[in-house]
């Protein structure tokens, strides 16, 4: 008889006030520093409070003013897909007291072109395919969305990267991390949802530039890059980067034997080293 397939593990945020507020020093939350207060204070944000620093957000490919808008049974009832409603109506629907969607209003404030980019595709595909049918571009824009991250680095590091060097990646060339040289900004909402768990061994799922173009140039193209279908068609564009290796990213990130051994540093598949 077959064996009986796992159950899928699902993450569950900490209770707010089993949360140490050091942990948002962590590298992690750099990207979305000036909203941390609402992390750190001993109440949840107003809905409210969202749409007062929002500000003019507004939607880069239709013009219309985003809100964010408390998700009730009131509201999901009104028959709208998620994508739909932000695309036709300007509501980013949001649960209130919940973390996942506290980070996910931060990326909007923070990344509203690549948030605004994300959306349009996927209604667009839902639009063509339907609501129940998910194309391979949807499966990839989520998962960007949701654990993923922007890195620029030498090209020396993509090599390394390439081959899973994880060694040569993060201990070697430790000074470009450390430099500027190489750098991450985090998008995915999820991984600082995650990180919420001290010394969670983070990994992200990352659009790769060569440094012949700065980080700040590369966010700022992203958004017509994606809405335009370059980016984002498959899971496979997306490369796998721990970034529990970066230096400062973890208490062991600068060991050896931490980037040999952790779970996460998988080595290069032998079909993978054929193709390499």
């Amino acid at each position: 008889m077959k064996a009986a397939a796992k159950p899928k593990r699902v993450f569950v945020s900490p209770l707010r006030e089993n949360v140490d507020r050091n942990i948002f020093r962590h590298p992690v939350f750099n990207d979305v520093v000036q909203f941390l207060p609402w992390a750190q204070s001993g109440d949840w944000p107003e809905i409210e409070t969202l749409n007062q620093t929002s500000g003019k957000l507004r939607h880069a490919y239709t013009g219309m003013p985003l809100t964010f808008v408390r998700q009730t049974a009131e509201l999901l009832n009104d028959g709208m897909h998620y994508e739909q409603r932000i695309y036709q109506k300007g509501q980013i629907a949001t649960r209130e007291s919940n973390w996942h969607d506290l980070f996910n209003a931060m990326m909007w404030l923070r990344y509203p072109r690549i948030k605004s980019a994300l959306n349009a595709r996927q209604w667009n595909d839902i639009e063509r395919h339907g609501m129940k049918a998910r194309t391979p571009g949807q499966c990839a824009m989520t998962l960007f969305d949701e654990a993923g991250a922007i890195v620029c680095m030498p090209a020396v590091m993509l090599a390394c990267w390439k081959l899973h060097d994880w060694h040569g990646l993060f201990i070697d060339h430790a000074a470009n991390w450390q430099t500027g040289k190489a750098r991450v900004a985090v998008f995915g909402h999820a991984l600082l949802d995650h990180a919420l768990v001290t010394e969670t061994l983070l990994v992200a799922k990352c659009i790769v530039f060569a440094d012949e173009k700065n980080l700040p140039d590369c966010i700022e193209d992203l958004a017509d890059e994606i809405q335009a279908g370059k980016y984002l068609q498959a899971n496979r564009e997306l490369r796998t980067l721990p970034l529990c290796g970066i230096p400062g990213w973890h208490s062991a990130a600068d060991s050896a034997s931490f980037v040999k051994t952790a779970a996460c540093f998988s080595p290069l598949s032998e079909r993978k080293k054929a193709l390499a």
